[in-house]
């Protein structure tokens, strides 16, 4: 296998003279698919990782926006910012993951899904550039095993975020009864049916903050919103490697992270609290046969842990407002 076909498209990677071939070609595996990579924006050489604006009114930010909105509904909550992560390296990890597991299954899937996982914006940086460590997590949330926590529904991930990075979760500031409860209205999308292909929006949901990778010149606005350079599926050209003046200085003060993942699922069971890897399947080698994952029901999985940092890779940030209690 050809290493250097599990990066996606739009990666530039200089090959050292000296690096040995074994390191990018493995022989007795079969090459990546085309579908197996994601549809990347083309990277600074230098930057390890980049993310870039999804807008709005693109196939991908509407699939992900009425992925979000299934649960969180708009108005109540608002996306103001969705970015797509860009790391190379991150997704090699991930993508060798997946040929082990499906290897291990005999060739089956490996169950691959996308999933939420609210965190905290002081962890965003090292997310998006380490991956996933359940090791720098809380101990909240900890019921079937001490892994790292995603969900099918953005509405569980959210319980597990904080505010403009306060450090107090939404779960916590629910329970206080610092949160208004208020009805939710009409969701802002329409899902697709038999003669769409995708979610058409019926409200804008997302918004822009002046200044932040937009062109303010009156030629580039329309309507007041910047027009934005773009192709049809993609998210317009400007993407960023500082990630850490993104996330501490161009941010609204009450924002909520939340980021959408590729999770590898494999084999799963359910798991019990104190868990340190997932149990085995099969009891006369239960140092090897292990399961993949565990999750909270074995019949309708809500909640998936996993013990495997490669398990997982953040494939998008979700910058957004809870404007149930604060408008």
């Amino acid at each position: 296998m050809d290493l250097m076909t599990l990066l996606p498209s739009g990666v530039l990677l200089k090959r050292s003279r000296s690096r040995p071939k074994s390191l990018l070609n493995i022989s007795g595996h079969k090459k990546c698919s085309s579908n197996e990579v994601p549809l990347w924006q083309r990277m600074e050489r230098t930057a390890p990782v980049m993310l870039y604006d999804v807008h709005p009114d693109t196939d991908e930010g509407a699939i992900l926006s009425s992925l979000f909105h299934k649960t969180l509904v708009y108005p109540d909550f608002l996306i103001q910012r969705l970015f797509r992560v860009q790391n190379p390296i991150l997704w090699l990890h991930y993508a060798l993951k997946r040929k082990q597991i499906e290897q291990d299954l005999g060739g089956l899937d490996a169950d691959e899904r996308r999933l939420f996982h609210g965190t905290y914006r002081d962890r965003l940086e090292a997310i998006v550039r380490q991956g996933f460590d359940w090791r720098i997590g809380k101990t909240h949330g900890k019921m079937f095993g001490n892994g790292t926590y995603f969900a099918r529904q953005a509405s569980c991930a959210h319980e597990f975020t904080d505010c403009g990075g306060n450090k107090f979760s939404a779960r916590w500031t629910a329970d206080s009864g610092f949160m208004e409860s208020r009805e939710f209205f009409r969701s802002q999308v329409q899902m697709p049916t038999l003669g769409s292909k995708y979610p058409q929006f019926l409200n804008q949901p997302f918004i822009t903050i002046p200044g932040f990778h937009t062109d303010q010149d009156s030629d580039d606005m329309t309507n007041g919103r910047p027009r934005y350079k773009t192709q049809t599926s993609l998210a317009y050209e400007n993407g960023t490697s500082d990630i850490w003046s993104l996330f501490n200085t161009q941010t609204h003060p009450l924002s909520h992270y939340m980021i959408v993942a590729k999770v590898l699922i494999g084999r799963y069971t359910t798991g019990i609290a104190g868990l340190q890897r997932p149990p085995p399947y099969d009891q006369r080698d239960s140092l090897v046969r292990l399961y993949d994952s565990c999750v909270d029901s074995i019949l309708n999985p809500e909640k998936f842990v996993i013990f495997d940092n490669n398990q997982a890779y953040p494939e998008y940030v979700i910058e957004y407002r809870d404007l149930r209690w604060n408008k």
